[in-house]
């Protein structure tokens, strides 16, 4: 390990990308969020070192430990405000949610005060908002979502 970090050390400009490359690929392969902002920061600190060859390497360490942890905070403050915005999509992967406003008609009279509706060829099942009894056929607008369950309105259609 001591020769690994002397050879880094010596190496200059190149040993710095090719470090900054070794943890680009990791995280590429490994996807954790963790090793891209000190990969850049050794990207960084080899461009460093190539403009300016005569820095020792103790300073290229400093360097690469400032802006490992400056980039650290930044990234990982920027990725999650990333992940807090809205997504143009918020019920992709919830069908069930995806169903409220749509409108059904009851497969069967209510048993256990719940029956079956079907939506765009799928079965669901349905429970009545107020707890009223549904009848096969009557036409049922889905208001919200309770697990696996819909819960519906009885509409009256003119």
């Amino acid at each position: 390990m001591q020769d690994l970090i002397s050879s880094i050390l010596s190496g200059g400009a190149y040993a710095w990308l090719a470090a900054a490359l070794v943890m680009v690929m990791l995280e590429i392969a490994v996807p954790s969020n963790w090793l891209l902002w000190p990969g850049i920061a050794a990207f960084i600190t080899s461009v460093i070192l190539y403009f300016v060859p005569e820095l020792p390497g103790t300073g290229a360490v400093v360097i690469f430990v400032i802006l490992s942890i400056l980039l650290l905070y930044l990234g990982r403050r920027y990725v999650k405000l990333a992940r807090g915005k809205a997504s143009d999509a918020p019920h992709l992967n919830a069908r069930a949610a995806r169903m409220v406003g749509r409108r059904g008609s009851a497969l069967q009279d209510s048993q256990d005060g719940t029956s079956r509706v079907q939506i765009d060829g799928i079965e669901w099942p349905v429970r009545n908002v107020d707890g009223a009894v549904l009848k096969l056929g009557d036409v049922l607008e889905i208001t919200a979502v309770e697990g696996n369950t819909l819960i519906a309105k009885t509409i009256q259609i003119h």
